[in-house]
């Protein structure tokens, strides 16, 4: 396995940055706001105080849940009303776009940087509601740069995270280049990370351009058993 940043350095199981590339990384600036409080007025019975996952990988709000498991007519006990809105937001309904917005408005750093949104699995489809949320956000935050329009899906793949391969994924998209990436801190953005082909296929894609300095957000996390 080797280091994700150099591409170079092998480096243990379970780890993601060679050491010089782990110095390198913590001096590049946050684009988060240390500690980064989420501002959760919406999900009172929720702990939504701060972003979970690793940071030097990624970051995201909650857990996700599905309604019903596979072939269960029993609904998930698991499933709230974070949930609930998430799914609003994937099918672009306003409402849940403004919940989302309300919760990331002020995490942000007064860093500069580029957001690049995953586009759906839909060529067809270019006006999303994690766009849509992206947009908002870029209008909230003056030192963040619209890179919404930058990954281009040419191919339609399948619908379901989890029966998507990484080089399918990766196949599927193209990097429009209008919008120099050269030396700027790039924030990719996501609705829901499942196993994580997606968002690592359009990391990989901006890495062709030598860019090192890419985070990752989305908004949960699929989890399909109770924990």
């Amino acid at each position: 396995m080797f280091c994700e940043r150099c591409k170079k350095v092998i480096i243990p199981d379970g780890t993601h940055f060679c050491y010089q590339c782990s110095i390198e990384r913590q001096q590049i600036p946050s684009i988060f706001k240390k500690p980064t409080v989420i501002e959760n007025k919406i999900f009172p019975n929720l702990d939504l105080k701060y972003l979970k996952g690793n940071s030097l990988e990624f970051n995201y709000i909650s857990d996700y849940y599905r309604k019903y498991h596979f072939g269960d007519i029993n609904i998930n006990t698991q499933y709230n009303e974070f949930c609930e809105s998430l799914e609003g937001l994937k099918n672009n309904i306003s409402n849940d776009i403004q919940i989302f917005f309300s919760l990331l408005k002020n995490i942000f750093s007064s860093e500069e940087f580029i957001i690049i949104t995953i586009p759906s699995h839909n060529p067809k489809n270019n006006n999303t509601g994690i766009k849509r949320l992206a947009k908002l956000l870029i209008e909230h935050n003056k030192n963040i740069i619209d890179g919404t329009d930058i990954l281009i899906r040419i191919k339609e793949i399948n619908k379901h995270g989890q029966n998507r391969t990484l080089s399918e994924q990766y196949n599927s998209m193209i990097l429009n280049k209008d919008i120099s990436l050269k030396n700027k801190i790039i924030l990719l953005f996501d609705d829901i990370y499942t196993i994580g082909n997606t968002i690592n296929a359009a990391k990989k894609l901006i890495e062709k351009e030598n860019i090192k300095n890419i985070e990752k957000l989305t908004l949960a996390k699929t989890f399909y058993k109770n924990k």
